[in-house]
């Protein structure tokens, strides 16, 4: 089961039963390699090893990183899609990049001037914005006044990401 948002007034949609797929991979070696790639890093993305090396998540129990990673789905962006565009449309996930590229433009803690910079593959966007409390005098707080946080990202190419809402890490 699935959704897709369309922006145009037509749209092709073409759908291969898993089925189907298991058995062009058993008879095309080049294509069970190229997904076989793709299903590990996915795996890996969201493991609890992996989840526990980002600072939202460090130092949280085995058995919550394990449930929080079968959360976690993945969400393909055409070039130039729009991860998040504020103040219209802050940073609201936490987003780690499977396939493709994402251009960031931050802006600086102080008020400086923004910077671009360009993540791909094991990249994560929205650490910063999804950290858990900013009381003053925290580290989340003292973290967030050195490093600024993401303005807008946006995919340059066809990007597969896991992403995760901050409603589901406020739950």
């Amino acid at each position: 089961t699935s959704t897709a948002k369309v922006s145009s007034s037509r749209a092709v949609l073409l759908e291969l039963s898993r089925h189907d797929l298991e058995a062009k991979l058993a008879t095309d070696p080049q294509l069970k390699e190229s997904v076989g790639e793709l299903r590990n890093e996915l795996a890996y993305m969201r493991s609890p090893k992996r989840l526990a090396q980002l600072w939202p998540f460090f130092g949280l129990p085995h058995h919550i990183l394990e449930a929080l990673s079968m959360t976690i789905e993945p969400m393909t962006l055409d070039a130039e899609a729009l991860l998040c565009d504020a103040p219209r449309d802050p940073c609201a996930a936490l987003s780690m990049i499977v396939l493709g590229q994402v251009e960031l433009l931050s802006c600086g803690p102080s008020g400086e001037a923004p910077a671009v910079e360009k993540l791909g593959r094991g990249g994560v966007i929205g650490e910063i914005e999804c950290l858990p409390s900013r009381e003053q005098g925290s580290a989340e707080e003292m973290i967030l006044s050195r490093q600024g946080s993401v303005v807008r990202a946006r995919a340059t190419s066809f990007t597969l990401v896991l992403s995760l809402p901050r409603v589901q890490l406020d739950d």
